[in-house]
């Protein structure tokens, strides 16, 4: 995971993006905790997240996937219109 998060680091810094440190938190779905840094400070962990009004939970748990599936059609159709613009 931590390599990952370097990955994303190294990238978002080439095209002059900046991760903000106080907004990103980590959730972890196994048994085993990872501690992932940003900028050699420690990510802080969520139980839970809001995603395209679907709470997912650390124990896989999730909302309606038919209305999150349907919110996500509805966010692509209207990137797709951006894009073509």
């Amino acid at each position: 995971m931590q390599g990952l998060t370097d990955k994303v680091i190294q990238s978002s810094k080439r095209l002059g993006l900046r991760i903000n440190k106080q907004k990103t938190k980590i959730m972890t779905i196994s048994e085993k905790k990872h501690e992932i840094r940003l900028s050699g400070e420690h990510l802080g962990h969520v139980k839970e997240f809001v995603y395209l009004e679907s709470t997912i939970t650390e124990d896989r748990k999730c909302g309606d996937d038919k209305k999150r599936s349907g919110l996500a059609s509805t966010l692509i159709g209207k990137l797709s219109k951006i894009q073509e613009s």
